[in-house]
C-alpha cells in the first residue's frame, strides 16, 4: 500500500506596494518599474482603499503618457490614470482636496497634479491643431479628458473634431463643452449649425438653438437656423408664434421681419412676404439677405412684365420698340 503525504504550506502574502517608492523611480524615467509596484494598488489588502495609493497609481499612468523619455505603449495609459484618480477621489472624500504627496521638497497636491498633466495635453493638442493635424490634436485633448472633464478642453477637441470632418464628435464636444457652462458665441453655432447643415437633424438642432438663444438672444444666425428647424419639421404655427413674439418684443427688430418673409414665402404668400421684406430693408438699409431677395423679386417682375409688353406688340409695325424691350429684357 503507499501511501502519499500531502503537505500544505502557507503562501506568503505579497509585500505592500512602496508607493513612495514608484514616485522615486518616475523621477528616474524607470516606468516600468515605477509601474509593477502601482500595478498592486488595486488588489493589496493595505492600498485598495488607500486615496494616498490611488492618487500615486494616477501619476504613474499619467506620467508614461506625458514623458519624452517614456518609450513603453502609451494607449490606455490615461485612462487607467483618470480612473485611478477618481478613486482616491472617492476614498478621500470630503478630504480629497488636502491629498497630496511630496514632489522635490514640496506638497502636490491632487488637484494641481491633474491640471498639471491636463496642461501638457492642452500644449500638446494646441501645436497638433496649428499645424492642422486635427485627428492627432483629438488624440490629445482626449487623453486630458480621460482625467478630468473641462470645458476648455472639450471646446478645443470640437473644434479639432470639426476640421477633421468628424462631425459627430463635434457635435458632442460643444454640447459637452456648453453643458460645462461654456458660453462661446461661435462654438454654439458650430454646434447648431452642424446639426442642421451636416447631420439633417432638425429637431436636435431646433433643440440646440433654442439652447443658445437662452444665451444669445440676439444671434442673428441662431435664430435663422431655429425658423428653418421649424420650417424643415413643417411646425409652420409654432414659427408664426416665435416669430409674432420676438417682433412683439421688438417691433423694429430687422431680422425677425426677415425671418418673417421667408416664413410667408414658405407659406407661398407672396404680398406678405414681400411686404416683411420691404420692412427689413426700411430698419436695416444693408441687410443683404433682404435686399438680394427683393432684387431678385423685382427683377424677375420686371421680366415678365417687360415680356408680356413684347408679345402684345407687332414686330412689322412696332420694330424700334420691340428692339427696346429686347434689350431691356
Amino acid at each position: 500500500m503507499v501511501t502519499f503525504t500531502l503537505t500544505i504550506s502557507a503562501q506568503k502574502e505579497a509585500p505592500k506596494p512602496n508607493v513612495n517608492k514608484a514616485l522615486n523611480l518616475i523621477r528616474q524615467n524607470k516606468f516600468e518599474e515605477a509601474k509593477t509596484i502601482v500595478d498592486g494598488v488595486p488588489t493589496h489588502e493595505k492600498t485598495m482603499n488607500d486615496a494616498k495609493s490611488w492618487y500615486v497609481r494616477g501619476i504613474v499612468y499619467a506620467a508614461m503618457d506625458t514623458s519624452s523619455k517614456y518609450t513603453g505603449a502609451a494607449e490606455g495609459n490615461t485612462k487607467i490614470a483618470g480612473e485611478a484618480f477618481n478613486k482616491a477621489f472617492q476614498i478621500a472624500g470630503p478630504k480629497a482636496l488636502a491629498l497630496s504627496v511630496m514632489d522635490n521638497g514640496a506638497e502636490l497636491k491632487i488637484t494641481t497634479c491633474i491640471d498639471q498633466f491636463n496642461s501638457k495635453f492642452l500644449s500638446k493638442g494646441d501645436k497638433f491643431f496649428k499645424e492642422e493635424k486635427f485627428k492627432e490634436a483629438i488624440a490629445q485633448f482626449e487623453k486630458g479628458l480621460d482625467l478630468k472633464s473641462d470645458s476648455s478642453i472639450y471646446q478645443y477637441a470640437g473644434y479639432a473634431a470639426y476640421n477633421a470632418e468628424d462631425i459627430d464628435k463635434a457635435i458632442m464636444y460643444i454640447g459637452k463643452y456648453i453643458d460645462e457652462g461654456g458660453k462661446n458665441a461661435q462654438a454654439s453655432f458650430l454646434q447648431v449649425g452642424s446639426l442642421f447643415e451636416y447631420k439633417k437633424d432638425y429637431e436636435g438642432a431646433l433643440i440646440a438653438a433654442r439652447k443658445s438663444l437662452k444665451l444669445f438672444p440676439n444671434d442673428e444666425k441662431l435664430k435663422q437656423i431655429e425658423l428653418s428647424s421649424l420650417l424643415k419639421l413643417k411646425r409652420y404655427e409654432d414659427a408664426t408664434e416665435v416669430l409674432k413674439s420676438s417682433l412683439k418684443a421688438d417691433p423694429k427688430d430687422a431680422e425677425s421681419h426677415f425671418l418673417m418673409g421667408q416664413l410667408y414665402e414658405e407659406l407661398g404668400k407672396m404680398d406678405e412676404a414681400k411686404s416683411y421684406f420691404e420692412k427689413t430693408v426700411a430698419l436695416d438699409p444693408k441687410h443683404v439677405n433682404a435686399l438680394v431677395i427683393l432684387a431678385k423679386r423685382q427683377d424677375r417682375e420686371g421680366h415678365i412684365k417687360t415680356k408680356n409688353d413684347m408679345e402684345k406688340l407687332d414686330f412689322r409695325k412696332d420694330k424700334e420698340k420691340l428692339l427696346a424691350l429686347d434689350k431691356e429684357y
